[in-house]
């Protein structure tokens, strides 16, 4: 266990938490590693686990029906650091993408029945987790919004954000 308290130490998850808190989060995690190009979750399964990338790279698709045809789109490339998998956790829903492995990767998988044990057990620890969960959606929230407007002034569209 202290080696998942020091991998987890300085990461997102892990912000603004005491050393006894990354401690009982380190109690809920466990680490695995994904091969080149093998899905880690599919879109549209049950969400039962999130994720921290430790090493590699790893892949955001979803598929996109155009004319009859499922054609996979690359949404993002996530490295080191970065979280995925929150989306599920957050609604209890379905997952709304893919995730697959660029490469050797190495993960640090939190069970999401674990998680919701540790944030009924232990609240404030539970309240910065969640804060972290917000802050990572709010920054993806606020790249699309600048990807898609950089892409619609390219195009010339019009953008009302009165709808």
């Amino acid at each position: 266990m202290i080696i998942m308290v020091e991998l987890l130490h300085d990461t997102v998850l892990a912000s603004g938490m005491t050393e006894e808190e990354v401690r009982l989060l380190a109690a809920v995690a466990s680490e695995s590693t994904f091969l080149k190009n093998e899905l880690i979750f599919n879109e549209k399964e049950s969400g039962d686990s999130i994720y921290l990338l430790l090493e590699g790279r790893v892949q955001i698709e979803r598929k996109n029906i155009v004319s009859n045809r499922f054609l996979k789109r690359q949404l993002l490339t996530l490295r080191a650091g970065q979280v995925f998998g929150e989306m599920a956790f957050i609604e209890k829903g379905l997952r709304s993408a893919s995730a697959r492995a660029k490469g050797h990767v190495r993960v640090i998988v939190f069970s999401s029945q674990k998680l919701e044990q540790l944030m009924q057990e232990h609240p404030v620890a539970g309240c910065k987790l969640m804060t972290s969960f917000a802050r990572i959606l709010s920054q993806r929230l606020r790249r699309m919004n600048d990807h898609w407007l950089s892409k619609s002034l390219q195009n010339n569209h019009r953008v009302d954000f009165q709808r």
